[in-house]
Formats: structure tokens, sequence, C-alpha cells
């Protein structure tokens, strides 16, 4: 089975990270302007924001963690591989 390599883990990291801002903002948007026209900034509802900003942000906080820790588990591996390698050399 081939591993995904570190860079492409962290690269997926950022773009998952990217994703989850801009659905985030998108969909906060969306409620705001859900009393006027679809972006139309001057009549914004900052009280229908407010509460998709805290639920989005904590969504988004626990699926990049649990990438993270992904992330970390691999870079994990890679280290004690090297130090395990050199161990054997010396």
């Amino acid at each position: 089975m081939k591993k995904n390599s570190l860079f492409g883990k962290i690269l997926l990291l950022m773009i998952l990270s990217f994703i989850c801002i801009a659905i985030t903002g998108f969909v906060s948007l969306l409620a705001g302007a859900s009393g006027a026209e679809l972006f139309d900034f001057q009549n914004l509802n900052l009280s229908n924001m407010i509460p998709v900003f805290i639920v989005g942000g904590i969504i988004s906080c626990f699926i990049i963690s649990i990438a993270v820790l992904f992330v970390c588990r691999t870079v994990f591996l890679k280290v004690k591989d090297y130090f395990s390698e050199t161990d054997k050399n010396n």
C-alpha cells in the first residue's frame, strides 16, 4: 500500500482549513442577508451572523483538529523511523 507523503497531508490540511473558513463565511453572509437582498452589505443583520460564526467556528475547529492529529501521527512515525534507522547505522 502506498503511503501518503507528509507534504500531501499538510497541503490537504491547508485546503481543508480554507474550505471550512470559506463555507462558514458564506453561510454567515447568507444568514445575515436573509431579510434583505443577497450581498447587500448595508443591510446585514449581525444578530443572524454571530451564531453562524460561533457554530461554524466550533465545527471548523473540530474538523481541523482531527486533520492535525493525522498529520502529527505521520510526522511522529517518520521521526521515529529516522531515529531507529540512525541507531541501526551507529
